[in-house]
């Protein structure tokens, strides 16, 4: 939709609200007119954040509201830091959004149990043979490979990660993930990813 295209719209609301006021009695008229203003805000609201979500969604202020999207700015992706400091990412997983905390101090991207049921793997079944040693003591882990791990416009494919034994809150997003790109940094409040 072009600028055109939505005057042409901004200009049909009006008149036909117009329209509509006028079509009823003149009783409360100051009341109506009132009313109909309000819906011309919210309707031409509407109208732009349809028209601009694209837009929206890269900036910071999206960024702020919803932890783990990716701002995409000069060929960089961009993850803010949500709330309590940590970084998370969205990505998409079999059709599922999961969300994983970028932990530099995990080898491997880990599954939580919880999330690898979300995609379908049967955990009772899994080979759960590969130990690791963390800040929490040794932990045994079942490895997997998934087809394809979608991040913004990026997809990956045959990412090898592993499904913890022990309940982890939240999926982790190690090093082999970051490894994936060209480049990462941190800077202030921003995880800034080159691909």
């Amino acid at each position: 939709m072009n600028n055109n295209d939505m005057s042409q719209i901004l200009y049909l609301s009006i008149f036909l609200a117009v329209f509509a006021v006028f079509l009823f009695n003149k009783k409360n008229f100051s009341r109506k007119i009132q009313q109909l203003f309000l819906w011309f805000i919210i309707f031409t609201a509407l109208l732009l954040g349809y028209v601009y979500f694209d837009k929206i969604k890269a900036t910071r202020f999206f960024a702020e509201l919803s932890p783990g999207s990716v701002i995409r700015k000069n060929g960089n992706y961009i993850v803010r830091a949500a709330r309590d400091g940590h970084f998370y990412l969205n990505l998409k997983i079999n059709n599922q959004n999961i969300k994983f905390l970028v932990d530099t101090g995990a080898t491997n991207m880990v599954l939580s149990k919880n999330d690898a049921k979300k995609l379908g793997f049967d955990i009772k079944g899994l080979e759960y043979k590969h130990l690791f040693y963390t800040a929490n003591g040794a932990i045994y882990a079942a490895r997997i490979t998934l087809n394809q791990v979608e991040l913004s416009s990026l997809a990956f494919r045959n990412v090898l990660v592993y499904v913890n034994q022990s309940d982890l809150d939240v999926s982790l997003l190690g090093l082999s993930f970051l490894r994936l790109f060209d480049s990462y940094k941190f800077h202030t409040n921003e995880l800034i990813l080159n691909y």
